[in-house]
């Protein structure tokens, strides 16, 4: 299927009954999807019915209205807004980034073709979770090398034009740059993630370890980290082109690969968590070579320092009423 982030976001949200300032359409997921710059979806007019009762939050919530007044600036209002926005974005192209004068050393992937011995989806699925323990001992440079190949094999987005790319989908929003802590056969360091020749630019050698934490709100769990993955924009060149709704394509695009580091990971018998970060300061660690550049999510993955249980499907074991409850 192809993802689509260009579509008339009031009648969705209509079409949906989302309750406004509580809930929005952010993307579609048609299945056997063939749509094309040429074959906008549309959704018809609907009369206006009353927002269904749902059940309240047993901790309640908060309201940011900057978050809603910047979400509503990106909408798009009717299909001629929605075939403009996608015949733009798709002029979008990332290029490589070519500053080799910033780069201390570098190194190819060294991936598998399969990942042996892996579970299934379903089950690494459940596995997945958010590792709150980090055991300091190595990973391995190939575990490394699977996880940033197959979580960068490209997102099915309507706005990134995948089917004139003749580089295996790689066109995306989204660069990855990463401290080192602990990886056999790979220097400690920070380094930049080269998608198209898949291999590792080294920025700078001799980080502590200390500075992945540091990074990432002063949490000892991202020191504790084999590798933490910072995934990082050029906005402004994204709002150039994408305008408003630029942030919130990067941002979902960099959700989908942080899924992607996650589930290679465990895949892996690798844990990972995210993390919110000090926006400045990672721009500025990586600088020069990410000064215009500005952080979406971070990733830490580490070998997990306690055995974790695998989560349960509960679909078909409870009714809906427990499964919104428990």
């Amino acid at each position: 299927t192809q993802l689509i982030m260009g579509f008339v976001d009031n009648a969705v949200n209509r079409l949906l009954r989302l309750d406004d300032n509580q809930e929005a359409a952010v993307v579609l997921a048609p299945i056997d999807n063939k749509s094309s710059v040429d074959s906008v979806p549309t959704v018809k007019e609907s009369e206006d019915l009353a927002i269904p009762q749902t059940l309240p939050t047993l901790r309640g919530e908060l309201n940011y209205p900057e978050i809603w007044k910047l979400h509503k600036a990106s909408y798009l209002h009717n299909k001629e807004e929605v075939k403009n926005w996608i015949t733009a974005a798709t002029a979008f192209k990332q290029t490589p980034t070519n500053k080799a004068a910033e780069v201390v050393h570098r190194k190819a992937l060294i991936f598998e073709t399969s990942i042996i011995n892996e579970p299934s989806l379903a089950e690494t699925i459940l596995l997945r979770g958010s590792s709150r323990k980090f055991s300091r001992q190595p990973i391995s440079f190939t575990q490394l090398s699977n996880i940033l190949h197959y979580s960068t094999r490209g997102v099915p987005l309507d706005f990134l034009d995948s089917k004139s790319d003749n580089d295996n989908n790689k066109n995306s929003t989204i660069d990855i740059y990463l401290i080192v802590n602990d990886v056999e056969g790979l220097q400690a360091g920070a380094y930049f993630f080269d998608r198209y020749n898949e291999s590792l630019e080294q920025l700078k050698n001799q980080v502590s370890r200390e500075i992945s934490g540091y990074l990432c709100l002063g949490q000892s769990l991202f020191s504790d980290a084999n590798v933490v993955f910072f995934l990082m924009t050029d906005l402004n060149k994204i709002l150039d082109t994408l305008g408003n709704r630029g942030y919130r394509a990067s941002q979902f695009e960099a959700g989908v690969i942080a899924g992607k580091i996650y589930l290679t990971a465990y895949a892996q018998k690798v844990g990972a968590s995210g993390s919110t970060f000090f926006d400045d300061a990672v721009s500025e660690f990586f600088s020069p070579h990410a000064a215009d550049k500005s952080t979406m999510i971070a990733v830490g993955i580490g070998v997990p320092g306690y055995k974790s249980r695998p989560g349960k499907n509960l679909a078909g074991q409870l009714s809906r009423t427990e499964i919104l409850t428990q």
